[in-house]
């Protein structure tokens, strides 16, 4: 990972907005659902790539495991994680193997890199004694989340996503682990239909409208803040239309928001 790229995710993962706005009623559900999905056994997690502790901080606040972590990049993230909290980069996580009965990530493996992604997945497979826990956007086509820089024209996805994911990628993740359970949790979205006339249509939309103003360029350093704030009130309202056409027009094109994935280690005969 080169200087420019750690600075520009730096300054996107540390922003203030990025983790101070409020859980929404499908996060909380999600986190819910996790929740009542971990196994009785399980007595030590961690979270890795915890953000603002959404999941932890639900899990801390049951007071029924012995030991629990959070464990994530951003400082900015960490202030609101109630539970014992790390910061580091999760391609070397600081923790001896087997060191935990779970660990946990949750829409992070969608930001990384190649070379990272390989990384990441070797080092939550090596502290995990039991169980793994992923989520990721369910079959996310990346198309859509990208934008256009208006000032050095760089194309980029809002919310930083490099890798998707589907349920056969999924039970393939791990070497020595195998899928307990993978299944599409979280409200039903639109998926807008993969043809060219709505890319080009999406495409323009978000060159007038920027959807996101947390994002910033990561070429140039530009953050959509001033013009997301002039266009905000006209640009939601389009939005909103043009999901609700979506989901008229093109019912069939919806699906769930997340995958969810447990895994278990495998025992060796």
């Amino acid at each position: 990972m080169n200087t420019n790229t750690i600075n520009y995710k730096k300054a996107f993962y540390e922003q203030s907005e990025l983790w101070g706005k409020y859980l929404d009623s499908s996060e909380y559900k999600k986190y819910k659902e996790i929740a009542a999905g971990i196994s009785e056994d399980v007595e030590s997690i961690l979270d890795v790539g915890c953000g603002r502790g959404g999941l932890i901080n639900l899990l801390f606040s049951l007071n029924k495991y012995d030991r629990i972590i959070g464990f994530d990049w951003s400082w900015e993230a960490l202030r609101y994680v109630q539970a014992v909290k790390i910061q580091g980069e999760i391609t070397n996580l600081p923790f001896k193997d087997k060191s935990f009965d779970l660990v946990i990530c949750m829409e992070v493996l969608e930001h990384l890199e190649d070379e990272n992604l390989e990384r990441t997945i070797l080092e939550i497979e090596r502290i995990s004694k039991k169980y793994i826990i992923i989520t990721v956007p369910n079959n996310e086509d990346l198309h859509y989340g990208m934008t256009l820089c208006p000032i050095c024209r760089q194309r980029f996805h809002l919310s930083l996503h490099i890798q998707n994911f589907n349920e056969e990628k999924l039970s393939k993740l791990f070497n020595n682990f195998r899928s307990n359970e993978i299944k599409k949790i979280g409200p039903i979205i639109p998926k807008i239909p993969p043809w060219q006339f709505f890319y080009i249509l999406y495409n323009f939309y978000d060159k007038f409208f920027p959807r996101s103003r947390v994002s910033i360029c990561p070429q140039c350093g530009y953050q959509f803040k001033n013009v997301f704030l002039i266009r905000r009130s006209i640009g939601q309202r389009l939005f909103f239309f043009t999901k609700l056409l979506a989901r008229i027009l093109f019912p069939f094109w919806q699906d769930y928001r997340w995958l969810f994935a447990i895994y278990k280690i495998l025992t060796k005969i």
